[in-house]
């Protein structure tokens, strides 16, 4: 297991360790409705994975994330589906990253964590 994440487990309560927390699920929209609250409550998913309809702008991407970590107990792991190359879902955020394979095909491990 990745370091936290055994002591993340070892914090949660009987009852986080519900099958909500196996779960990544994803959203329409760019902020909070009153549906995507209830949902994620409800269901307490372990992570929350941010696709291009999610993301406008810096400003707008911080203040969600900050929103999703508020709202569920425990917070969830955030994810993006970013891939590089022409799939760049972090385009308005970031410089566009090379595409996951050519970093991989370089084999150099410590550049790939730093990048």
């Amino acid at each position: 297991m990745a370091a936290g994440v055994s002591d993340r487990i070892a914090r949660m309560t009987t009852d986080a360790r519900d099958l909500g927390q196996l779960l990544f699920v994803g959203f329409d929209g760019t902020g909070m409705t009153v549906e995507l609250r209830s949902f994620l409550r409800e269901i307490r998913p372990g992570g929350i994975i941010l696709f291009k309809r999610n993301i406008v702008e810096p400003r707008q991407t911080l203040d969600l994330i900050a929103e999703l970590h508020a709202l569920c107990e425990p917070a969830p792991i955030i994810a993006v589906d970013e891939e590089g190359g022409q799939v760049s879902r972090l385009r308005p955020l970031a410089p566009t990253l090379p595409p996951a394979a050519k970093i991989a095909a370089r084999g150099d491990l410590d550049a790939a964590r730093r990048l």
